[in-house]
């Protein structure tokens, strides 16, 4: 199967022509729907990469971008393909372009299936008609799949376990329609629908979790969702609950007229427009649980009838990493993997400029902030300004009078935060700390060690480090953080700040252990460093309670078995 080289006009010749009654008549023995589509679908205009090769511009997003290389598409798609693993049983295409990587696919492995997720009509046409994919698409070892309900019909001819492989140019469009698949996959014979709302953490994982214990889940974008759009999302998925991460006013609203149950897991601080309960919606038809008890009990006072405690836990990802030579890249005595939260600190500055602060206002509302730190920052039981207006100074409100004292007041607690990390982390510089994370931290010189992917790299981190600190953000002083359950996971030694919640649930000095501030932080990183043996002896024990007690597992099954106590997934 040799890549085409057809000059432009080659779509109108005899021989693509021919090309592409016989790619239908072998495609319709399999799909003969799609076959019919494809068969009424006009092609699309494509012009010469340098190589001679067709390539071509396509509206993506509502850009017009190129599909492929405008050199060398057959290349590209070769550097592409060489991403499979040559275990994978199956390969999964997401979008098709004109071809060059599934045809450079079925070429390089004849045996293996290639599943193309291509949703515009037009591209497949064009594809059919510049490669002869007759033998593929008659034996199955290609299946087109556009991503529409009418493909349910299709999935079960499709390979467990294929490897997925994107054209970079369409990955992020068809994200959705990916999705889709996903849930179209797990539809039948499952354990219950759910419609998840996206969202940047954890949600992944609980999808994951869910799709283990038999439940189909369709995740959309909360950007996408109008009344109309979910309306028909409810109306093709059918589901029997909807799911997100924080509670909504505005989705347990929908979720009401649409006859359908909604659940939430709050895990961030909610502003109080959000701690509302919208007139018409069926509290009885809602279940919400809250990471912090303060919050349980702010909804529960807004009118929800269902509300429960349900902490943070270690995510999927996290496990001990015992290969040495892993170990020895990321050893420490101490480190630090986060954030710096200096960006908090250039969003104030970039929202003060915009409400027309000059330099003279931002220099004297970054200096006061300093101070305030400086002052008050420090104690444990300091959380920040209060998220009301009369927390500003005189002088900053004047100073600002179209800037929404409530969004102000957030956006110095996110700098205030800032500094809370700055501090502790310079103190201990001489203790010789390894810090991971953005370019914040590149002040601190030889410490920095750069950025760490969430995966692999940062479990080596926490399993290799001699002492794992954890700088909670102000408004998390409160809680046991993600960082705490993830280094527990690891088995890594922790440090962290004594939060009533944290010594709910562990004991210092068996599970972890604790500082109150910076002279008692110095001195337990030496401690732990005098006494090693025993500071893995404790990681070990709390490593072992988070196993038992403070995986994602643990809160997934509590939602689960919360949902179906109402009867939610009978039906």
């Amino acid at each position: 199967m040799q890549p085409p080289s057809a000059p432009r006009n080659d779509l109108d010749s005899v021989l693509a022509k021919a090309r592409l009654r016989a790619n239908l008549d072998a495609l319709a023995r399999r799909q003969p729907a799609l076959a019919r589509e494809l068969a009424e679908a006009s092609p699309i205009a494509v012009s010469l990469a340098r190589s001679g090769e067709p390539t071509a511009k396509h509206l993506l997003g509502g850009v017009e971008r190129w599909l492929h290389s405008a050199y060398e598409p057959s290349v590209e798609a070769e550097r592409l393909a060489r991403l499979v693993p040559s275990t994978a049983p199956a390969v999964e295409v997401v979008g098709g372009g004109l071809g060059y990587l599934p045809a450079r696919l079925l070429s390089e492995s004849p045996a293996r299936p290639v599943v193309l997720v291509e949703p515009d009509r037009r591209l497949l046409r064009t594809m059919l008609a510049l490669f002869d994919l007759r033998d593929a698409l008659a034996e199955g070892r290609l299946t087109l799949l556009v991503a529409d309900e009418s493909d349910a019909e299709v999935l079960p001819l499709v390979p467990r376990g294929a490897f997925t492989l994107a054209l970079p140019s369409l990955a992020e469009t068809y994200a959705d329609r990916v999705r889709h698949l996903r849930f179209l996959r797990r539809r039948r014979g499952e354990r219950g629908r759910v419609l998840a709302i996206a969202y940047k953490l954890l949600l992944g994982d609980i999808v994951d979790e869910l799709e283990e214990r038999g439940f189909a889940v369709r995740v959309v974008e909360a950007s996408s969702l109008r009344v109309d759009s979910f309306r028909e999302l409810v109306a093709t998925v059918r589901p029997h609950a909807v799911f997100s991460m924080n509670w909504s006013p505005e989705l347990a609203l929908l979720a009401t007229r649409s006859g359908v149950g909604y659940a939430s897991w709050t895990i961030d601080p909610l502003p109080t427009s959000r701690l509302a309960v919208v007139p018409g919606t069926d509290v009885a038809r809602c279940v919400a649980f809250a990471h912090r008890r303060d919050l349980v009990d702010e909804l529960s006072r807004v009118g929800l009838a269902s509300v429960g405690f349900l902490p943070l836990a270690a995510g999927r990802r996290r496990h001990v990493v015992s290969d040495p030579a892993t170990l020895t890249a990321h050893r420490a005595r101490v480190s630090f993997a986060g954030v710096s939260l200096a960006v908090e600190r250039e969003g104030l500055v970039a929202r003060l400029r915009e409400h027309g602060a000059d330099t003279a206002l931002v220099e004297r509302t970054l200096a006061w902030i300093a101070e305030e730190f400086h002052l008050r920052g420090a104690p444990l039981d300091y959380r920040g300004l209060e998220v009301a207006p009369a927390s500003l100074p005189d002088w900053l409100a004047r100073g600002l009078p179209r800037f929404d004292p409530i969004e102000l007041v957030d956006r110095i607690n996110g700098t205030l935060s800032h500094h809370l990390r700055m501090r502790r982390v310079r103190a201990l510089l001489d203790e010789g700390i390894h810090v991971w994370g953005d370019e914040g931290w590149e002040a601190l010189g030889p410490a920095y060690r750069g950025r760490a992917a969430h995966g692999e790299p940062l479990s080596a981190i926490y399993s290799a480090s001699a002492v794992n600190l954890d700088v909670p953000r102000l408004y998390q002083r409160d809680i046991a953080t993600m960082r705490v359950f993830d280094i527990l996971a690891c088995g890594g030694v922790l440090l962290t700040e004594p939060s009533a919640q944290i010594l709910e649930m562990f004991r210092d000095g068996e599970h972890l252990f604790t500082y109150r501030d910076d002279a008692e932080l110095v001195l337990r990183v030496r401690e732990l460093a005098e006494h090693p043996a025993a500071a893995r002896a404790a990681a070990e024990r709390g490593r072992r309670l988070v196993l038992e007690e403070h995986l994602l597992s643990h809160r997934v099954s509590t939602i689960v078995e919360a949902l179906e106590a109402r009867g939610w997934f009978a039906g």
